[in-house]
């Protein structure tokens, strides 16, 4: 698979949250078997598989045949489909971006902080929480970092 359209890292993406979703529980039992692997394999394999047909084909009709020089511009077919029906245009582009089945990271793995529209002023929750980390990491950090150091600009 060529780096074109970033499919292999959104694969990969895809992959790590699924097996994270799946295999959690598993883990955290500490008893993980070549069943629950399986079950990672078996939902990753047919995105897998039509990520690599759609990158195939993609390479085969636009790709090669703009590097030999045969070939300016996207294909006919595909022209005509995007003038005619407009909804069609924004499907290559959710296919490449998000793949036939997106994976979604389960509850338990979400930051409360980014999942939700974040209220406004101080008492915030996530702004509250933000406050204190710099804080705490301002003190771990100690007198003396660079951070302390006065500015030799005046």
């Amino acid at each position: 698979m060529s780096p074109a359209g970033g499919m292999g890292i959104n694969l990969a993406i895809q992959d790590a949250v699924a097996a994270a979703t799946l295999l959690a529980d598993p883990l955290q039992r500490g008893h993980l078997t070549t069943a629950d692997l399986a079950k990672v394999q078996k939902r990753r394999w047919r995105p897998t598989v039509l990520v690599q047909a759609f990158h195939l084909m993609l390479h085969r009709v636009m790709f090669a045949p703009a590097f030999a020089g045969k070939r300016v511009g996207p294909p006919k077919p595909m022209v005509f489909l995007a003038r005619r029906f407009p909804a069609f245009r924004w499907i290559p582009s959710r296919l490449i971006a998000f793949g036939p089945r997106p994976e979604h990271a389960p509850e338990y793995a979400r930051d409360r902080c980014y999942s939700r529209p974040r209220r406004t002023g101080f008492r915030d929750p996530c702004r509250v929480r933000a406050v204190r980390d710099f804080a705490v990491a301002d003190r771990a950090a100690g007198p003396g970092t660079p951070d302390d150091s006065p500015d030799p600009t005046g």
